[in-house]
């Protein structure tokens, strides 16, 4: 589901990919999920091992990641639909989608960041070193549009 969009784009049949193409909202293949994970998270508590503080961190954080990708493809889900799973997170969906955008919008200056981390010049003692120019262009292009 969090790939809804690229899936539409490449031509990868998923259930959500295969729905959304054919313009029906996705509210149901959500509700199935979410039941699914709760069904799922009922058979883990079974389980022997593991703390219960560890299978609720686990159950906590695939829940998020569902209601984190619903905010992210608003579109394919009716007006109701997202009205409820908005409440059922701890971010309004306008934030959640507008801290996805920067942090995209970001994606190439942590690349060219761990890039850097990983060469090191030979013959020189003082480690890794940042590529000044690109940097410093990347990061103008990031202030201007902030």
């Amino acid at each position: 589901m969090q790939d809804v969009r690229e899936d539409i784009r490449r031509g990868s049949v998923t259930l959500f990919s295969r729905a959304a193409a054919l313009g029906r909202p996705l509210d149901g293949l959500v509700v199935q999920l979410l039941n699914f994970s709760e069904q799922v998270g009922d058979r883990m508590d079974l389980l022997p091992n593991g703390t219960k503080l560890l299978k609720d961190l686990l159950r906590m954080s695939w829940r998020s990641l569902i209601i984190r990708a619903v905010a992210d493809s608003h579109e394919f889900f009716s007006p109701g639909f997202l009205s409820e799973a908005e409440r059922s997170s701890p971010f309004r969906f306008e934030f959640l989608r507008a801290r996805n955008e920067r942090l995209t919008s970001r994606q190439g200056l942590y690349a060219m960041l761990f890039d850097a981390f990983l060469e090191e010049r030979e013959g020189e003692d003082s480690g890794p070193h940042l590529p000044n120019h690109r940097l410093d262009s990347y990061l103008a292009d990031v202030r201007a549009t902030e």
